[in-house]
């Protein structure tokens, strides 16, 4: 099966999440990434294993950063804003940055979570670069679906 249907085909199953489950389990990732970072040394969060492209503090920082984004597309497409498409340059992207900056990231978007309004609305659509036009409840699903496999990538960092 080609990668783009697994991906559409799994996206549409954790679509079928409640929101309140949507927005606890992005609670919960949000609180793994945390965890992790603050209990790992930091040696091994910046080392970088010839198999993988990023450290684990890029992984992170790319996540969480996507996360704070992916909640400022829904609050503009809330509003009714005219919210540009993702650049594709814009996907992808991370930089390294200090634990503690990193903690404080986390703990910002944690924060911003909480606070978010994960109630299904029927809004227009802004579009990814690599899965096309999606609506407010979307592309919640593509956060916490895209959290999950960088947490995974994550593990995957340090134990090598």
């Amino acid at each position: 099966m080609p990668p783009r249907v697994v991906a559409n085909t799994y996206l549409y199953f954790r679509r079928l999440t409640r929101d309140s489950q949507r927005k606890s389990q992005t609670l919960q990732m949000l609180q793994k990434f945390q965890q992790k970072i603050e209990s790992t040394p930091e040696d091994e969060l910046e080392r970088r294993s010839p198999k993988e492209k990023w450290t684990g503090m890029e992984v992170t920082f790319h996540a969480i950063n996507s996360t704070k984004r992916i909640l400022r597309i829904c609050e503009g497409l809330r509003a009714k804003q005219n919210v540009p498409d993702l650049d594709r340059s814009a996907a992808g992207v991370t930089k390294t940055v200090s634990r503690g900056d990193l903690v404080d990231l986390i703990k910002r978007v944690y924060d911003m979570t909480e606070k978010f309004d994960f109630t299904k609305v029927k809004t227009a659509a802004s579009a990814h670069p690599f899965l096309g036009k999606m609506d407010f409840q979307q592309w919640l699903v593509l956060n916490l679906v895209h959290l999950e496999r960088h947490y995974r990538q994550l593990d995957r960092v340090l134990s090598n």
